[in-house]
């Protein structure tokens, strides 16, 4: 029988004695590029993207995160390979990025799209051994270290032994991020650690947007709700913005061209969205005339309540803003766009297949 040798996979996983090394890491790098590249091919929207990092890409390192900690430069590369898949629908490196990815961190709440920050996210998942350690739990890994190294000795102020292996090194150095037992508590909930409350508690806390009433929980449809988001965050590539980069040679609204294309010029002073934004009001019998802090603050006010008008009012607004986005878009590509009854009749239509029937009769 021949003797093997460190490292060797297990369960999916290199094992080693000793600290992981990038190359040794590179079959999780590979993994998540192998599945992005899946998807380049499709035309997905930013909404599309962002429910697939979510859902699909963060969990596939999440089974590293927690069994031991990765190196900062490996974690790094997934969330570049993240962030640009997010903005450019490819697997190559870009720098394109409207909003900042630790921004895009935060809560929904806190006007971020609730990624996980993976790197604080590893630190957590740790954590989480140490306190299985602390608490003496029956495993065979944790007797076995109370027995030959730690003994009577307390985990929370013992010296760290030198001839410990560097995984075991790391989970009795993830002491100090738990403080004590009694903030240690605070991440239990039913008599298991939360990984979810420690990474929180890691993260700090993040002040609330005034609008956050708008994008979170809304029935508007995933793609217009995104936009909506970039639009709030004053992200959107408008011609003023653009002028300011030296990437175009004027910022004239190009639906009007009477104006300077603003936010508030291309959603809800052009003539063109003034059409749009007011007959969707009179559907619903609401009257919102004044500046785009104004129109905000008041769809924001009217998304905290639960009935079917404020509904309606918080879908409509989100959906006018991402159809007045297309059409602008459509004129600045391919110098064409529907005329206001069209695009209003495209908005009701889609509120309506997003609404309860006693809700969509208040607009058909």
């Amino acid at each position: 029988m021949t003797i093997g040798s460190f490292p060797f996979r297990y369960l999916g996983v290199p094992l080693h004695s000793r600290k992981l090394f990038y190359t040794e890491c590179k079959p999780l790098i590979a993994k998540v590029v192998a599945r992005v590249k899946t998807w380049t091919v499709r035309k997905l929207s930013y909404a599309d993207r962002a429910q697939l990092i979510r859902s699909v890409l963060q969990g596939i390192q999440a089974y590293w995160c927690q069994i031991f900690l990765l190196p900062k430069k490996v974690l790094r590369e997934i969330q570049t390979t993240l962030r640009s898949f997010l903005w450019t629908g490819m697997d190559t490196n870009s720098r394109k990025s409207p909003i900042s990815w630790d921004y895009m961190c935060n809560k929904k709440v806190c006007g971020g799209l609730n990624f996980k920050e993976i790197i604080t996210w590893n630190k957590a998942a740790i954590a989480k051994h140490f306190w299985a350690l602390a608490l003496k739990q029956d495993r065979l890994w944790i007797k076995w270290l109370h027995v030959y190294y730690i003994k009577q000795a307390d985990v929370w102020t013992a010296a760290i032994p030198n001839r410990l292996s560097w995984a075991i090194k790391k989970i009795l150095e993830a002491r100090h991020l738990l403080i004590d037992l009694t903030t240690c508590n605070q991440f239990v909930y039913h008599n298991k650690f939360s990984i979810r409350k420690c990474y929180w508690f890691l993260r700090g806390e993040q002040p609330k947007v005034e609008w956050r009433r708008i994008t979170c929980n809304s029935k508007a449809s995933p793609k217009a709700i995104f936009i909506t988001w970039m639009m709030l965050h004053g992200r959107l590539n408008i011609k003023t913005r653009l002028y300011q980069w030296g990437v175009v040679k004027d910022k004239h609204c190009p639906i009007c061209n009477t104006a300077d294309e603003t936010l508030e010029h291309l959603f809800f002073t052009c003539d063109y969205s003034k059409a749009i934004w007011s007959r969707c009001l009179q559907l619903i019998n609401v009257n919102i005339t004044s500046d785009l802090a104004t129109i905000i603050s008041t769809v924001a006010k009217h998304s905290r309540k639960k009935h079917r008008h404020h509904q309606l009012l918080n879908m409509l607004f989100i959906e006018c803003v991402y159809h007045i986005w297309i059409q602008r878009n459509r004129k600045v590509f391919d110098d064409q766009f529907l005329p206001p009854l069209q695009v209003i009749r495209q908005i009701v239509f889609a509120v309506a297949c997003r609404c309860d029937c006693d809700v969509t009769q208040l607009i058909l």
